[in-house]
């Protein structure tokens, strides 16, 4: 046998797997790249989606969020027309004072003549009511949020967060099954909740706002996600019925009371977020990282 044949076999096996091994490394990294963790996101739209679902009285009833008639002689539409304002790290520029914060509810203000809240809307009522608001995402325990894609026409976040106590007329809920009840009538604070939701946008509609800040101002062409938690009501009803723990379960749906009126976003919609890094630095990256280590272990040896 040669054995300086069998050590130059040996070798090239050797780096055969070293290669295999760093192709199937950046291959991973390349994957990951997809799904980033991104810096700071800004998200406000009240016109484009709203909510259907369930809100599950103390009783361990639950009751559909009822349906409305957009107007009249129109689509009976089941649900309310959502807000949503959310921030993590976003740039004072564009979010003002909320930089950071975390708001969902019902679009009540919206206005038929424009000048006055929540005339002619028909989501200016208790009846299917949710409302959560943190201005600084003190209850915040995690969140992710921004474009998808190079392209930037997807948009996503998901947030979730624990003991939401702020001012308990701000958070608040359905005294499911009352009608048309008072706002104080279920004041509290939600207890854990979870948030998500993916809007689609055309392509182009997002532009480099300032360096590595990529947004828009158009309406998205659809809106998905769902809406979670548990509300612990603090200002209890002498209905036994109405008293105690409520689950609230809701998906997001791509039809509004305010669009089909065509009554524009009252604080305008607006979708930003840092840059995607791109899957090919991220290939070169881990690439380069593998092969120094390669490098090191062959000096080693």
């Amino acid at each position: 046998m040669n054995p300086t044949r069998h050590v130059s076999v040996s070798s090239l096996a050797r780096a055969a797997l070293a290669a295999t091994r760093l192709f199937a490394a950046a291959a991973t990294l390349a994957a990951l790249a997809v799904t980033p963790a991104w810096a700071g996101y800004l998200v406000s739209n009240d016109e484009s989606f709203s909510y259907a679902g369930t809100v599950t009285a103390p009783n361990g009833t639950a009751y559909t969020i009822p349906s409305y008639t957009s107007t009249p002689g129109s689509t009976v539409y089941t649900g309310r027309d959502a807000v949503i304002y959310a921030a993590s790290g976003a740039p004072a520029a564009d979010a003002g004072s909320f930089t950071n914060a975390t708001q969902f509810g019902a679009n009540w203000y919206a206005s038929l003549d424009g000048l006055n809240d929540g005339v002619g809307n028909p989501n200016s009522s208790n009846t299917g009511w949710v409302q959560i608001q943190d201005l600084a995402n003190a209850s915040v325990t995690s969140a992710t949020g921004g474009w998808t894609n190079s392209s930037y026409t997807t948009f996503q976040i998901t947030i979730t967060g624990a003991n939401a106590i702020g001012n308990p007329s701000f958070d608040n809920l359905w005294p499911a099954p009352l009608t048309n009840s008072a706002l104080t009538d279920v004041e509290g604070y939600y207890e854990d909740y979870s948030l998500t939701l993916t809007a689609e946008f055309a392509p182009g509609v997002v532009t480099e706002e300032s360096p590595g800040w990529f947004s828009t101002t158009a309406a998205p062409l659809s809106v998905t996600g769902s809406f979670d938690g548990v509300f612990v009501n603090t200002a209890p009803l002498v209905d036994t019925d109405v008293n105690g723990i409520y689950d609230v379960n809701l998906t997001f749906q791509d039809q509004s009371w305010a669009a089909n009126n065509g009554i524009a976003d009252v604080y305008g919609s607006y979708f930003g977020a840092s840059e995607v890094p791109e899957p090919a630095s991220w290939l070169i990256f881990g690439g380069g990282l593998l092969a120094m280590a390669g490098f090191r272990r062959r000096r080693a040896a």
